[in-house]
């Protein structure tokens, strides 16, 4: 009898089957005597998740517009602001064009409600185009008009308003009218961002 101290084991080597098994302790030994080395991610080189494909059905971003999902239109992309270089004479400024929409989604900031909440709806409704307006929007049946505007999208009750102060305003009396909810004049897209 041949005695291996492999793993506090005594084996007889006498027998084939016994050959082999210590064969196989003697390799995991030598296996385990190794160091194995591993493929570890960085901390700063974490696995990235894909990015979510944009769903543009109309081709707006061609036409460079906005896609507008609650209403599948393209909507207009607000102009960059000009990048002014210093006169070299004074300049008398040029008056803003009269139906120009003015402002933007930071004007929710002005008003003590859900600041995030009132953002989300905004965006939503326009994209923070002060300009924006869905004449699809019937009301008809109760103000007998069609369309919304401007930031929040108002309804046509209340005229056209591009103007971002007055849209806010006239959205922050809506939403305090309704108990301070969203969700009795905005509720496709409460159900879309959560209000």
């Amino acid at each position: 009898m041949v005695g291996a101290t492999a793993y506090g084991l005594s084996l007889d080597t006498s027998t084939t089957q016994d050959a082999a098994l210590h064969a196989e302790i003697s390799n995991d030994t030598a296996k385990a005597e190794k160091p194995q080395t591993r493929d570890e991610v960085k901390p700063d080189e974490a696995p990235v998740a894909p990015a979510v494909p944009v769903i543009d059905p109309n081709g707006c971003e061609a036409q460079g517009k906005w896609y507008r999902a609650d209403n599948n239109e393209c909507i207009d992309k607000p102009a960059p602001a000009p990048v002014a270089a210093a006169p070299s004479a004074p300049v008398a400024a040029a008056a803003p064009a009269p139906s120009a929409g003015s402002g933007d989604c930071s004007l929710v900031n002005n008003y003590p409600w859900p600041v995030a909440t009132a953002h989300r709806v905004c965006m939503q409704e326009s994209g923070g185009n002060p300009n924006n307006a869905n004449w699809a929007d019937d009301h008809t049946s109760w103000a007998g008009c069609m369309g919304s505007f401007g930031l929040m999208q108002i309804n046509c009750s209340n005229g056209q308003l591009y103007d971002g102060a007055s849209n806010m305003a006239v959205a922050f009396q809506m939403w305090s009218a309704a108990g301070g909810s969203f969700w009795k004049d905005w509720p496709n897209t409460c159900a879309k961002v959560g209000c």
